[in-house]
Formats: structure tokens, C-alpha cells, sequence
């Protein structure tokens, strides 16, 4: 999946741990977000 749809598709999530990450994205660097997106996904 291309990573901008992936994350849109993460960011439309209403999955309580989706939910608190996006609460937390403010406080993360796109980049260093973009390198971890597998781990918020896979933990």
C-alpha cells in the first residue's frame, strides 16, 4: 500500500489505538513518523 494511503487509512481509523496515536502526532517529526509508521501499525 503506497504510505500516504496507508497513513490516511491510519489517520480515518476510529481504533482506540489509532486514536491515541493521532493525539500524540503533533508531538512527533514527520520524518521520524514516517520511518516508524510499521511499528505504530505492527505493535
Amino acid at each position: 500500500m503506497k504510505p500516504a494511503l496507508r497513513l490516511r487509512t491510519i489517520l480515518n481509523s476510529e481504533n482506540p489505538k489509532m486514536i491515541e496515536i493521532k493525539k500524540n502526532l503533533s508531538k512527533i517529526p514527520e520524518f521520524v513518523f514516517r520511518n516508524n509508521l510499521d511499528k505504530f501499525i505492527d505493535s
